[in-house]
């Protein structure tokens, strides 16, 4: 992908018209017509703006090497998110790792999380089916001691098979 690529991909993805991306770096839809035609070259003062304006990391916008968004950009991603939902410290670092992850790397992480996500979905249905058994099964006249032990007995072995979390994990 070249440098013109790049910048309509900049321009697309924040849903801009050439008029209105240039309006936020200062020039003219024009001058972003060319440039994304490849008729000219975009000047430095250009790149620079571009770069400030949409949080891009200059080095990807130059060579297409890197992480698009620039380190000051990825920080103020990860803060709102931290702030939205609370994350702890721990939670921010891997976040801004994982954004300047390539994305061959951030494939093999995804595919990851989904495989743990469907297993903990697994489990916490297994589990909720359970403690409604043992709710009916407590709630009931005809008192099922025998699935509630049963029932209890697969929970506490679970138990001692989970592996241990450690704190500073």
């Amino acid at each position: 992908m070249e440098i013109y690529e790049r910048i309509r991909e900049i321009r697309k993805k924040n849903k801009l018209s050439q008029t209105e991306f240039g309006k936020k770096i200062g020039v003219s839809r024009s001058v972003i017509s060319n440039i994304e035609y490849n008729s000219v070259e975009p000047s430095d003062l250009i790149i620079k703006a571009i770069c400030a304006e949409y949080g891009i990391n200059e080095e990807w916008i130059r060579t297409g090497k890197g992480d698009i968004n620039s380190g000051e950009e990825i920080k103020k991603i990860v803060q709102a998110l931290a702030d939205k939902y609370e994350f702890n410290e721990n939670a921010v670092k891997l976040l801004e790792n994982y954004l300047k992850l390539k994305e061959e790397y951030r494939v093999v992480i995804d595919k990851l999380l989904e495989f743990f996500a469907s297993h903990e979905e697994s489990a916490n249905k297994s589990s909720s089916e359970k403690r409604i058994k043992v709710y009916r099964a407590a709630k009931s006249n005809d008192n099922n001691e025998d699935e509630i032990t049963d029932i209890s007995e697969t929970v506490i072995e679970k138990l001692k098979n989970a592996p241990k979390v450690d704190e500073d994990f």
